[in-house]
């Protein structure tokens, strides 16, 4: 399992897991070569999912920092949403 991404199904329910690490500013040991690969499976997996598929998206951690959105909060920035 490269780059620790991956996908499910259980009960018609397509589980999708992403470590969001590897988006992380603070990663400077990733050429983000990982995390163009698993933006390319998730965009991917959706394109390519039923109308009326539904999906669970779990992430390792808040995207973009190692900092969670309360963290961000606290110091008075907003919690962002990561949208496709």
């Amino acid at each position: 399992m490269e780059g620790g991404y991956y996908k499910f199904e259980s009960n018609g329910i397509t589980f999708i897991s992403l470590s969001t690490l590897h988006w992380s500013i603070k990663n400077e040991k990733d050429d983000k070569t990982v995390a163009n690969k698993m933006l390319d499976f998730l965009k991917s997996t959706l394109s390519n999912s039923r109308s009326d598929e539904k999906f669970i998206i779990m992430s390792h951690v808040y995207y973009g920092d190692y900092n969670s959105p309360a963290d961000d909060s606290r110091k008075g920035g907003e919690p962002q949403t990561f949208l496709m």
